[in-house]
């Protein structure tokens, strides 16, 4: 648990605020605690209480003492501090998420507290205080269903090269055709450390060259690495994430990658891969949009179909080597239509 918690603190640009363009609008739940992490004057316990309460959906009061416990440490490390934009809007939707999960997993929820200690510190708190709240927080989750053990596919998401499926429309996220220092495109979390990368021109769906990525960095670590398009992507009418990948026949047991993007509305998507990282063969994967259900911070339950920032997540000893990673449209598939909002 401690490496999963590891993979799913946030990404740097997440972290920071770095949203580009309009900010999406804040529920007026959301939009209060928001106001009260950037240490409005006219904020007192009693109002920062019943603030998050009313996130909980009625399940606790502001009178509720485990409540009352991380409201005090939350001022307590706020005292002196005006958190910055980004990271008080990230902590509130963190918390909304935490608080009321509406279906979503265990590891939605874990992941919503870590991020929610995280961007404490990033705003200024200290990291005791933080870790302080963070354990407040864990005590007044609301209880949730026995979870599966990853937020996997739903459906066949590895196929071999012969089997895959043909897609009729693409955007291309990455074909690693640059050979530029891969991290003047990419980028790593500041908690991120220990990736190893090269272009491999042996291993490759296409072109000149494919990405090997593995690790140096003890196995408890987590790991990220993230490109943000610019522009920002249209992805309106794709169904699928897809790119090619070569696995060395690494044990799933002591690694794990998951995958995702920020959309529109700068909610984060993760899915989790398990067997990834199996055989040896170089296959297709193949993730049907539909199947994201993982999401930290903001959760209107609808995808907002714009590529903010295509990410891997990694935790313990990975390598593989990875391929023209794009969206696409797989006439094979059901046409992707977003939920319905909240």
């Amino acid at each position: 648990m401690r490496a999963f918690l590891a993979l799913i603190i946030l990404l740097a640009a997440g972290a920071g605020g770095q949203q580009g363009g309009s900010l999406s609008p804040l529920s007026p739940a959301v939009q209060r605690v928001y106001e009260d992490l950037r240490n409005d004057p006219a904020t007192t316990n009693e109002l920062l209480a019943r603030d998050i309460a009313t996130l909980t959906q009625g399940r606790l009061n502001a009178g509720n003492r485990g409540l009352g416990k991380l409201v005090d440490d939350l001022v307590k490390g706020l005292s002196g501090t005006t958190m910055k934009v980004g990271f008080a809007r990230n902590a509130a939707e963190d918390l909304e998420t935490a608080l009321n999960p509406e279906g979503g997993s265990a590891q939605q929820t874990s992941g919503a507290v870590s991020d929610f200690s995280h961007q404490l510190q990033s705003g200024g708190m200290d990291a005791g205080q933080a870790e302080l709240i963070r354990a407040d927080l864990v005590k007044i989750l609301p209880t949730l269903p026995v979870a599966a053990v990853s937020d996997a596919p739903a459906h066949k998401f590895r196929f071999s090269l012969q089997e895959a499926t043909n897609y009729d429309k693409f955007v291309m996220v990455e074909d690693f055709e640059s050979r530029a220092d891969i991290f003047q495109t990419w980028y790593q979390p500041k908690w991120s450390t220990g990736i190893v990368t090269a272009y491999d021109s042996t291993y490759k769906c296409s072109g000149r060259s494919g990405l090997t990525i593995s690790n140096t960095q003890p196995s408890e670590k987590g790991s990220s690495m993230a490109k943000i398009p610019k522009p920002y992507q249209d992805i309106e009418g794709m169904n699928a994430i897809r790119m090619w990948i070569k696995p060395f026949n690494l044990d799933g047991a002591k690694g794990s990658v998951s995958t995702g993007f920020i959309d529109g509305t700068d909610q984060i998507w993760q899915v989790d891969l398990p067997g990834m990282l199996s055989g040896t063969e170089p296959y297709i994967l193949q993730v049907r949009l539909a199947d994201f259900r993982r999401v930290l911070r903001r959760n209107t339950g609808r995808i907002k179909l714009v590529n903010h920032d295509f990410a891997f997540w990694m935790t313990g000893t990975y390598k593989f080597t990875v391929d023209d990673i794009m969206f696409v449209h797989d006439p094979a598939l059901p046409e992707f239509v977003p939920g319905d909002p909240r």
